[in-house]
């Protein structure tokens, strides 16, 4: 077969991916050894999620303290503060200023937040904000400041390259190489520019149906060495260079399909997560399938398997909603309902399938959008482009919380923000006051996060990147008065015992205690479930429901008789879900 008909069927030569079970990816290939000492956060992994169009931030998160300008801001799409789908309190430990209200349909959210599994960065965007989704793209993608030209591919490509070698191996070198896998994989139809390297200009893609039929492709297709010319013959260095290039990502092809197809036929999904498929809700044919969760399924089933790839991506479209963003009858059901229900959905599914494997640990997933919308509807049931938006962080390692500048004089935001600015936020919240939306902000919110500073934190703090590193090579754009947003990266496993997120927002006390009669539970939750107490003797027999159904968030106190056991010592147990906290008894 001619060499051109073999990378095309290939998808070298159209740039196309390689599909995994259905699915299309592309890989950023990784070669030769470490160019520095590895660190102790080499198996780490990163999972960045896409949503593609610009979120509307603020039908996401409902800053409840300025909930009456909220309203009036956009009557049409407004999530409502009471009924069966009103917003979600997400943390009722937070400042007045701060309370925020979830979207009905991040209920997954709220889960993962309560089990300080979640951290959200509010405003976040940059400076002289491009609204063009492709221009914006870009920014994002490259780390760079609006007004420059990005010459130098993505900051995941420029991560990735300052810690490895990016340029297609020789496959005779392949078993010596220290780190085989893929440095990046991505899924979709194209190769975005954060994983293109200064080095190639770009990732290599190959296109297949499944992992199988992509070793089966290359092996039983090759490609005559006859053929084909030597490049050390090839007089013109630009062309030698090109041609040699091509021959390796040849050989390269065999590597990585049996190495991957190897991969996803090792792992596994846990049988004990169901990933979601469907919204729940009303909402256009277009939007009810859950596209994201089939992409996470697939990347924890390839960790499963033992693939180490460094940073993954996953996207999802739709919300560009400039109309019809919600249904005219229900602001809580819609279109961009659905995508909501998508992410959050997707995320707590693919978190839980990692932990029931013991991969949870070793990895995190960061969502990000070109921008956001604006403050104010649109008569179309929609809204239109906005500066900022909120940014997610999931998994383990996460420490749990609500995420803006710091308030210290030092700490500068863009925008010329100082701190958490008065003008441009409200506590932890955008400002979105109408007396400063309807002047100043013409109709926007102000951002005072610049997205690379979140970029920093999972650089530093994730992937343990040397500071000098990340700002002079990864991001040298950025401002240096612009420092990274502390404390997200670093926490262990959390449990209600030993961390103080959970611990602050499940509280259970007993008393009196030692107790001849009547006992008082004063409890503290800060989810809205279903919760019981129940006691237990010594043999770990429950001899006693105090309580068995649904409460609100918020405090109770709960007394109740004990007369009727004998005395001695007990366990009682307040338990939400997979939350449980025990006090002893005493029983006179």
């Amino acid at each position: 077969m001619q060499r051109r008909k073999f990378l095309r069927n290939l998808g070298i030569l159209s740039a196309s991916p390689f599909v995994m079970n259905g699915m299309p990816m592309q890989i950023m290939e990784s070669n030769q050894l470490l160019r520095a000492a590895a660190n102790n956060n080499e198996d780490r992994i990163l999972v960045l999620i896409q949503l593609h169009g610009g979120n509307d931030g603020i039908n996401s998160l409902i800053p409840i303290d300025l909930y009456d300008d909220y309203y009036n801001l956009r009557p049409n799409l407004a999530i409502p503060s009471r009924g069966a789908r009103s917003f979600i309190p997400l943390d009722n430990t937070l400042d007045t200023k701060s309370q925020i209200g979830l979207h009905p349909d991040l209920l997954d959210f709220k889960y993962m937040y309560d089990r300080g599994n979640l951290a959200i960065i509010q405003n976040v965007g940059y400076e002289q904000l491009n609204q063009s989704h492709f221009r914006s793209q870009d920014i994002w993608l490259s780390g760079i400041n609006s007004d420059e030209i990005g010459n130098d591919g993505g900051w995941i490509g420029r991560f990735l390259d300052d810690q490895y070698e990016v340029y297609p191996f020789e496959e005779e070198n392949f078993d010596s190489l220290a780190f085989k896998d893929p440095l990046g994989i991505e899924i979709g139809s194209t190769v975005s520019l954060g994983f293109h390297s200064a080095d190639i200009g770009g990732p290599t893609a190959l296109a297949i149906r499944n992992p199988e039929a992509f070793a089966n492709l290359v092996s039983s297709v090759g490609v005559d060495p006859t053929t084909c010319s030597d490049p050390s013959l090839v007089t013109s260095a630009r062309y030698r260079e090109k041609l040699k290039y091509i021959m390796d990502i040849e050989s390269q092809s065999n590597s990585y399909a049996a190495l991957l197809a190897q991969y996803y036929q090792a792992g596994t999904n846990s049988s004990e997560v169901t990933y979601p498929e469907r919204y729940h809700m009303n909402a256009p044919g277009a939007v009810m399938k859950n596209s994201l969760a089939g992409q996470l399924k697939m990347i924890a089933r390839l960790i499963s398997g033992g693939c180490k790839t460094r940073v993954y991506l996953a996207k999802l479209g739709g919300f560009d909603t400039h109309a019809d963003q919600v249904e005219s009858y229900d602001p809580t059901v819609g279109f961009h309902s659905s995508l909501l229900y998508h992410v959050s959905s997707a995320m707590r599914a693919f978190h839980e399938d990692l932990n029931k494997q013991s991969l949870g640990d070793k990895v995190i997933s960061m969502t990000f959008s070109e921008f956001g919308r604006r403050a104010i509807s649109n008569y179309s049931y929609g809204t239109d482009h906005g500066k900022a938006a909120p940014m997610f962080i999931c998994g383990n390692k996460v420490n749990g919380g609500v995420y803006n500048q710091e308030n210290t004089e030092n700490q500068t935001g863009i925008n010329g923000a100082v701190g958490e600015h008065e003008l441009y936020n409200h506590g932890k919240n955008p400002n979105i006051k109408q007396s400063f939306i309807k002047g100043e902000g013409r109709g926007n919110i102000t951002p005072t996060v610049d997205y690379r500073q979140v970029y920093v934190s999972v650089l530093e703090d994730w992937f343990g990147t040397d500071t000098n590193t990340v700002r002079n090579q990864i991001l040298p754009s950025l401002d240096s008065n612009l420092l990274k947003i502390s404390g997200i990266i670093g926490s262990e496993a959390l449990s209600a015992g030993d961390n103080n997120f959970l611990s602050n927002r499940f509280k259970f006390k007993t008393y009196p205690n030692p107790v001849k009669s009547i006992a008082t539970f004063d409890i503290y939750i800060n989810e809205t479930a279903s919760t019981q107490i129940s006691i237990y003797d010594i043999n770990g027999r429950e001899v006693m429901k105090v309580v068995d159904r649904k409460l609100n968030s918020g405090k109770y106190k709960i007394d109740h008789d004990l007369t009727a056991l004998t005395p001695g010592i007990y366990m009682a147990v307040l338990s939400q879900g997979d939350k449980k906290l025990t006090q002893k008894i005493i029983k006179k």
